[in-house]
C-alpha cells in the first residue's frame, strides 16, 4: 500500500484538484491522510466532503496553532514538519508519498512506475522523479531532479518532496531530523537510509503562488531556517566538511547582517535555536561582543565554506550534464 501525506492550508481553490489527482491513479492501492493546519477558507468542508465519500480511504485531522503563536508566531518550515510527522505516525503503508494541497500529480501512473522500482529493487530507500513548477495561466518549466548520492546532497539541490516515493522504513528507523521533515529535512533523511533511484520521468507539478506562506518570508529568515536545519543536522551527529557546502550561503548571509537578528520579527528563530545545542543562530548574534581575533577567524572561516559550496555545486551540475 501507498501512504498519502496531504498538507493543507487555506488552499480550498486547489485542494480538489491535489485529492483527485491521487485518487484518479492507475495504482489505486492507497490510503490519503489529510493534514490541515487550521485553515480559515472553506478547505476542511472540502476534506470532509471527500472524508464522507471515501471512508476507507481517507482520513483526516487538524493542527492546533495556539501553542505556536503563542511563542512570538509561526516557523513554516517546522509547522509544516510537524503536521507531515503526524501524518507518517498514521500511515499503515509500506510506502509514503507527500503532498501540499496546491501540488498535483499530472501523470496518472506517477504511483504505479514508482512503486514497481521500489519492488524490484529493495536496497533503494526512496524512488524521485523531476518535476515541472506551473503558474495558474498554465505555463511551465520542467526541473530534472539531479541524481545525487548521499554526498552530493550536500550540493544544495533543491527536490521537492513531492518527487518522492521513499519506504516508510525512513520513519520508522529514526532517522527524522529533531525538527526539520520538510523538502530538506526529508530528503536529509532518505540520504541517510542509502541511495535512491531516479526515474527519468516528470510526473509531478508544483504550483507557483506568490502568496504562498514561503513566498512572504524574507532573505534573512530563509537563512536563518536553513541555520535551523543545521543546527539539526549537528544535533544528529551528523556534521562533517561537506555538509558546510549546503550551509554556506546562509552563514555568510547571516554573518554580513548579524546586527538585524535582534528585530522582533526574527525572535521566534531566535527563540527555536535556543532550545537545543549548536545554537549558531545566537552565536552570530553576539558576533560584536567577541575580541578581534576571534571575529577575524570566524569571518575568514565561514567565508572559506563559499569555496567548499561551489566545488560541491559543480559536482553537482557536472552530474546534471553526464545524466543528460
Amino acid at each position: 500500500m501507498v501512504s498519502v501525506v496531504i498538507i493543507s492550508y487555506n488552499e480550498a481553490e486547489y485542494l480538489k484538484q491535489a485529492i483527485d489527482s491521487c485518487l484518479k491513479q492507475t495504482y489505486d492501492n492507497i490510503e490519503i491522510i489529510i493534514g490541515d493546519d487550521g485553515s480559515t477558507d472553506s478547505s476542511m468542508e472540502i476534506i470532509n466532503h471527500y472524508v464522507k465519500c471515501y471512508p476507507e480511504k481517507i482520513k483526516s485531522f487538524i493542527m492546533e496553532r495556539n501553542a505556536d503563536l503563542a511563542r512570538g508566531g509561526v516557523i513554516p518550515s517546522i509547522r509544516v514538519s510537524n503536521i507531515i510527522k503526524k501524518g507518517l505516525s498514521m500511515t499503515i503503508g509500506e510506502y509514503v508519498v507527500i503532498l501540499s494541497g496546491d501540488d498535483f500529480f499530472h501523470d496518472i501512473h506517477s504511483f504505479e512506475k514508482q512503486v514497481y522500482v521500489l519492488e524490484a529493487n529493495k536496497k533503494y530507500s526512496a524512488c524521485v522523479v523531476s518535476f515541472r513548477k506551473i503558474w495558474n495561466s498554465g505555463e511551465y518549466v520542467i526541473c530534472h531532479t539531479p541524481n545525487l548520492n548521499a554526498s552530493l546532497y550536500w550540493s544544495g539541490a533543491y527536490t521537492h518532496i513531492s518527487c518522492y516515493m521513499f519506504r516508510k522504513t525512513v520513519y520508522n528507523h529514526g532517522m527524522f531530523l529533531e525538527r526539520f521533515c520538510d523538502d530538506t529535512g526529508l530528503e536529509y533523511s532518505i540520504a541517510l537510509m542509502g541511495n535512491w533511484r531516479y526515474l527519468d520521468d516528470v510526473t509531478f507539478s508544483y504550483r507557483q503562488r506568490d502568496e504562498s506562506i514561503m513566498h512572504k518570508v524574507d532573505e534573512m529568515e530563509l537563512a536563518l531556517i536553513e541555520l535551523l536545519l543545521f543546527q539539526d543536522v549537528c544535533l544528529k551527529g551528523r556534521f562533517k566538511l561537506s555538509s558546510l557546502s549546503r550551509f554556506s550561503r546562509p552563514l555568510n548571509y547571516v554573518l554580513d547582517h548579524w546586527e538585524n537578528i535582534k528585530e522582533d520579527k526574527y525572535q521566534k528563530y531566535v527563540y527555536e535555536g535556543k532550545k537545543y545545542h549548536y545554537d549558531f543562530i545566537s552565536f552570530l548574534m553576539t558576533f560584536s561582543e567577541r575580541s578581534v581575533l576571534s571575529r577575524l577567524g570566524l569571518t575568514l572561516y565561514i567565508r572559506c565554506t563559499k569555496l567548499l559550496g561551489y566545488i560541491y555545486w559543480l559536482c553537482r551540475e557536472a552530474c546534471l550534464v553526464i545524466r543528460r
